[in-house]
C-alpha cells in the first residue's frame, strides 16, 4: 500500500482510495521503466463498513533517455525513485537491476528522466 486517503461523500458515508504496489519492468522497445499498479477506492458506511470496491489497474511510463556506458546507474536509480512516487525506496535495487538490463541491452537507455 502506498497511498491513502478519505474523502467525505455525504454525513453517512466515507470513501478510501489507495494505491497498492505493483510490478516494475523494462518497456519492450522504448528506454523506459513501466510501473504497473492498482487503484482501489471502497465506499464506506459511517460505521467503516464497505458498501463497494472498486479496482482499477494503471500502469506509469518513466522514459529514461541518453543511458550509456558511463551512466552511473546507482545514481540514476536514486532519481527514479525520487521521481516515480509510486516506486518504494525499498525497491531501489530492483530499479538498478532495470537500468542494468536496459543500458546492456541493443539500443541503450538513459540520463535523463522526461
Amino acid at each position: 500500500m502506498h497511498a491513502m486517503s478519505i474523502y467525505e461523500i455525504c454525513s453517512c458515508t466515507l470513501f478510501l482510495s489507495r494505491v497498492l504496489d505493483g510490478r516494475l519492468d523494462v518497456h519492450p522497445s522504448r528506454s523506459a521503466i513501466v510501473v504497473f499498479y492498482e487503484v482501489e477506492a471502497v465506499v464506506l458506511t459511517e460505521f467503516g463498513e464497505p458498501v463497494a470496491t472498486d479496482r482499477k489497474e494503471s500502469r506509469k511510463i518513466i522514459n529514461i533517455n541518453g543511458l550509456n556506458g558511463s551512466s552511473d546507474i546507482s545514481a540514476l536509480a536514486r532519481q527514479v525513485v525520487a521521481h516515480c512516487d509510486l516506486i518504494k525506496p525499498a525497491r531501489l535495487l530492483e530499479v538498478e537491476q532495470l537500468l542494468r538490463y536496459m543500458k546492456n541491452r541493443k539500443g541503450g537507455g538513459a540520463d535523463v528522466l522526461e
